[in-house]
């Protein structure tokens, strides 16, 4: 809360930063994770039964099954991590950072976190695309697992893209 009033008194410069070719790149992957995602759902929806599977163990078993509503429940979080990261990043004068913000660093550290949450809505976007293909393909063949990795290499891309992010806005001050 004091951050808050804190910025209101003493605002962070509003500065445009310019996505490098990099930048560009992890945009287009991520609006192509997401129209993949959407495709492939519309495409096949006449193929998924009416029941899907809603939870899996950590080995990848479904032990939990639902109507094949979830499915678009699914895709409408990618639709919705995609649109939200996009706008946050046109905003990060707003944000709270781990050091002051100042004219000096400040296009240094809006760099590093619009970088960040370019990677952090690639991942978002694609890990939630894995799982709602993942889950047509399960409950068309009942055989078919979620890969027992998904959850650690999910979890550790984002937590390395979070650590990465922190260390280098340290060092950026």
């Amino acid at each position: 809360m004091i951050g808050y009033f804190r910025r209101r008194c003493n605002p962070q410069p509003k500065i445009k930063v310019e996505p490098t070719p990099t930048d560009q790149v992890v945009e287009v992957a991520a609006a192509l994770g997401a129209a993949l995602s959407i495709t492939k759902l519309l495409l096949n929806w006449h193929r998924v039964p009416a029941m899907v599977p809603t939870r899996f163990d950590f080995g990848g078993k479904a032990v939990q099954w639902g109507s094949k509503n979830n499915l678009l429940f699914l895709c409408g979080m990618i639709v919705v991590f995609y649109l939200v990261f996009t706008i946050l990043n046109r905003f990060p004068h707003t944000f709270n950072y781990p050091v002051p913000i100042t004219e000096e660093n400040a296009e240094r550290q809006y760099t590093i976190v619009t970088r960040g949450l370019r990677w952090l809505k690639l991942e978002l976007v694609w890990a939630y695309g894995y799982l709602l293909s993942a889950t047509m393909q399960v409950s068309i063949d009942h055989s078919l697992r979620l890969s027992p990795w998904f959850t650690p290499v999910f979890l550790g891309a984002v937590f390395i893209t979070l650590s990465v992010m922190l260390v280098m806005s340290y060092k950026a001050r």
